[in-house]
């Protein structure tokens, strides 16, 4: 205790000693660290708090500027400008773009936050390539479809940029294939 109290006397000097007259008052960082010592757990989970958080953010903006993040910001991009435009003409198509954007969105956040890391009950490489896989089956379908029914403006853009999608997941599901 004697010890603590000795402590407590330095860090006061230390951090509120100005040589100027006017003192400043004390951030919140600061106020709370007049109750902990030094290698304590509740300093250790203050600093673990503000490196989670940036380390989480570090890893977010990483993982958008790879490969990878960019190919889904793709596909979550095309797949929205799909549904507005068969949401326009087509509405019975646009279930597609809607479960793929929801998909693909989900697989975002869980790369970007390396959640995938953490689950290791399913085998992420393999579920990301059979959704990819399968995405590019069914816009190219989709697309041949509603391009030989010859409907109106938007639904034919539609149908370009479905073939446009289905060459994004095609590319997609080659990079992630995982026996390369």
């Amino acid at each position: 205790m004697a010890k603590w109290i000795q402590l407590h006397k330095e860090v006061i000097n230390r951090r509120w000693a100005s040589p100027v007259a006017v003192q400043r008052p004390p951030t919140h960082r600061e106020a709370s660290r007049f109750y902990e010592l030094p290698g304590t757990r509740v300093e250790a989970m203050m600093d673990s708090r503000r490196d989670s958080a940036t380390s989480c953010w570090t890893t977010c903006t990483n993982f958008w500027n790879t490969q990878k993040g960019v190919l889904l910001f793709a596909e979550i991009i095309i797949c929205l400008v799909i549904l507005i435009c068969f949401s326009i003409s087509a509405p019975k198509y646009s279930s597609l773009s809607v479960a793929e954007e929801i998909v693909a969105v989900f697989f975002l956040v869980l790369y970007s936050s390396n959640l995938h890391t953490k689950i290791t009950i399913v085998n992420w490489p393999w579920c990301d390539f059979f959704r990819t896989f399968i995405a590019a089956i069914l816009f190219l379908i989709t697309s041949i479809v509603v391009l030989v029914e010859r409907g109106a403006l938007s639904t034919i853009f539609a149908g370009v940029l479905g073939l446009i999608a289905t060459g994004i997941f095609i590319y997609d599901a080659s990079v992630t294939f995982p026996l390369r």
